[in-house]
């Protein structure tokens, strides 16, 4: 849809039998056996667009049709042609990106003005940007960076792709970016392929001038041949020009013919300062160079552009997390460490138990569960135990006795020492002198309490 054209319906005399809203006198009668015109719903530099009704599937969809206009200013041929490689230029970025308006059928229609080639491509119950910008109170806030970046994402990728494959819009602006209320996957869609251009990736494309262009949003290049040929650069200048635009609403004064004067002063650009719109000093950087008056000067595609805006907003690629959210992820990682660091430590346990003779553990065992227990730190036999009758003699353990036969165990005899002289059994224990190593440590720690 063109609405931004200064070109309202019935702007001009129409024709005997043709009303205003239906110049092409099409309405209630039937395209190809398919297709059966409803009514007028817009209109274009060079088309109209039709809401009509698929017979075969009983489901709405918009015609476009070539204004008659045009076939006479120029060859019918040359014309028609035209308007059937926008239609193959269409099927091809369609193809690529979902965010594109799918095109479902084309051929030639006859009318009051003769055979009139058309597009038939899928109906959109939603509103274009510029309707949105229209509807808004003048005294309503600003929208936000984070909204814009949210709103503008699938647009943003779906431009990538076109230019990686060689294709370029031409035609950014509100008016073809249309709202799809209920689609999570592609909510704003992009429309009217009219004076798009395939090219190859590293190659130009020719000149836009003399076409229809709507001034707001044309890049210098498109005014002025001196500046260089049109390519992805001319989309990134028009798409940061709707990014601003949107944020600001009315305030952005982009409904005059003077933005054309601005457009191509070098000294006055049309960023988000301009505007009114209060951004930090990097992102309104990154729009600076966005609508930079050389192409050479700007960002070479829109995934550039879209990266470099995204990184001064402090965003990877999307919106940040709310606080709240951020939270409750941090305290969720924190109770499945936890859980993990317990099932470990139980594991560990489990596993020392099966390894030992069949008596539970002491206290001290089950907290050092990795030390080997001596020959000599048996555990104690339980009472139920000292009621069966023993095959082999139970044998005494002290303290004193395990650090005594470790001392002899680890230290090779030696003939000049005399042993010393043996101590009476009911003397109490010596105490024993502090330990020396790690693992004496841990052997006074594992016998019998």
């Amino acid at each position: 849809l063109d609405s931004d054209h200064p070109d309202p319906l019935g702007s001009a005399p129409a024709p005997c039998g043709i009303s205003a809203d239906d110049p092409l006198g099409l309405r209630d009668s039937v395209i190809d056996g398919k297709y059966r015109i409803d009514s007028l719903v817009g209109q274009g530099g060079h088309s109209y667009v039709y809401r009509a009704e698929h017979l075969t599937l009983e489901a709405p969809v918009a015609v476009k049709l070539l204004k008659p206009d045009s076939l006479r200013s120029q060859d019918d041929l040359s014309r028609s042609e035209s308007f059937l490689e926008e239609g193959r230029l269409l099927f091809r970025a369609c193809s690529l990106h979902p965010a594109v308006v799918q095109l479902k059928d084309c051929g030639s229609a006859c009318t009051t003005h003769g055979a009139v080639a058309y597009l038939v491509m899928e109906w959109l119950a939603g509103r274009t940007l510029a309707d949105e910008i229209g509807s808004r109170k003048p005294s309503e806030r600003n929208r936000s960076l984070h909204e814009a970046l949210a709103k503008f994402a699938p647009v943003a990728d779906c431009l990538g792709v076109l230019h990686s494959r060689g294709i370029t819009h031409r035609d950014i602006k509100p008016g073809n970016l249309i709202e799809v209320p209920g689609n999570v996957a592609t909510p704003l869609k992009l429309a009217d392929f009219g004076i798009a251009k395939w090219t190859a990736p590293d190659e130009p494309c020719s000149s836009t001038s003399g076409l229809k262009l709507t001034p707001q949003f044309a890049a210098p290049e498109q005014w002025s041949r001196r500046l260089g040929k049109t390519g992805p650069w001319t989309d990134v200048y028009s798409f940061a020009l709707c990014v601003m635009h949107w944020m600001a609403g009315h305030k952005s004064e982009l409904a005059t013919w003077d933005h054309v004067t601005t457009t191509l002063d070098p000294g006055h650009r049309p960023t988000p300062r301009h505007f009114g719109l209060e951004l930090p000093a990097s992102v309104e950087r990154v729009f600076e160079r966005a609508v930079s008056l050389s192409p050479q000067d700007r960002y070479p595609t829109v995934t550039a552009f879209w990266a470099a805006l995204t990184a001064a907003a402090g965003q990877r690629g999307g919106r940040p997390l709310p606080v709240r959210s951020t939270l409750l992820i941090a305290a969720a990682a924190a109770a499945i460490a936890t859980t993990l660091l317990v099932v470990g430590a139980c594991a560990v346990g489990s596993r020392f138990q099966r390894s030992a003779t069949g008596s539970a553990p002491t206290p001290e065992a089950s907290m050092a569960p990795l030390v080997a227990l001596p020959a000599s730190a048996a555990p104690a036999p339980s009472p139920s135990a000292s009621l069966a009758p023993a095959a082999v003699p139970l044998r005494q353990n002290s303290r004193s006795t395990q650090a005594s036969e470790s001392r002899r165990r680890s230290s090779p005899p030696r003939e000049s020492t005399p042993l010393p002289p043996p101590r009476a059994a009911d003397s109490s224990p010596p105490e024993s002198p502090p330990p020396s190593s790690p693992s004496d440590i841990l052997r006074s720690r594992t016998g019998p309490l």
